[in-house]
Order: C-alpha cells, then structure tokens, then sequence
C-alpha cells in the first residue's frame, strides 16, 4: 500500500505544472546591496515582500504587495 501511495504522489508531482508564467514576476530589480529580505502570506493568499538596500545611498526599507494572480497592489 505504501509503495503504491508513493507512486502515485510522484506520478502527481511528475505531472504539476506551475502557476506562473515562464520568466516569472520582478519582485525587486537592481545592483545595490541588500539585507533583511523576508516575506509573509496574507489571508486572501497574497503575499508581501519587505527588504532593504542602499538604491539612493543610504539604507532604506522597501515592501511590495502582489496578489494570487501576480498584479501588484501596491505601487513602486
């Protein structure tokens, strides 16, 4: 029994295809030196992306709100 629930779970696995499109999404662009990225899902299944980097020389913290279907809903 237990050999056939794996086969099945990796013919599944085998099978998934992802949700996204193929180059994907810029979340945050750039050469400048960053830290403390983290990111946590919301209620609604967006998901929030906060980080901070030296982009206009000094250290700053940036955040970016995308939804379920990849549109940002906060601004640059």
């Amino acid at each position: 029994m237990y050999r056939i629930a794996q086969l099945i779970l990796m013919s599944s696995i085998a099978l998934a295809q992802f949700d996204w499109e193929e180059n994907g999404i810029a979340v945050r662009q750039g050469n400048h030196i960053e830290w403390l990225r983290t990111a946590d899902i919301g209620n609604q299944g967006e998901i929030i992306f906060a980080w901070s980097d030296t982009r206009d020389g000094g250290r700053d913290v940036y955040a970016k709100k995308i939804d379920v279907s990849g549109q940002e809903l906060w601004g640059n």
